[in-house]
């Protein structure tokens, strides 16, 4: 969560995130972006879907993005 103002900020890449939902909503921005701007080039592989959730959470440090989940 975060205000409208922070949102625009943040989309428009005027910001740095502050806290984990920010850094997610940045995560969120980046990877849009990548299909948004490459859309016909990037190819439904599991490599992709790898590459895509480490985009994701890049922001955020976590230690899990990027790799597939190893239990229920």
């Amino acid at each position: 969560a975060t205000s409208d103002k922070r949102l625009r900020d943040l989309m428009a890449e005027k910001a740095e995130p502050k806290n984990r939902d920010e850094r997610e909503i940045a995560g969120y921005r980046f990877v849009l972006d990548t299909i948004h701007e490459r859309h016909d080039a990037v190819p439904v592989t599991p490599g992709v879907i790898l590459q895509l959730h480490r985009d994701l959470y890049r922001f955020t440090g976590d230690s899990f993005a990027g790799r597939w989940k190893d239990s229920d």
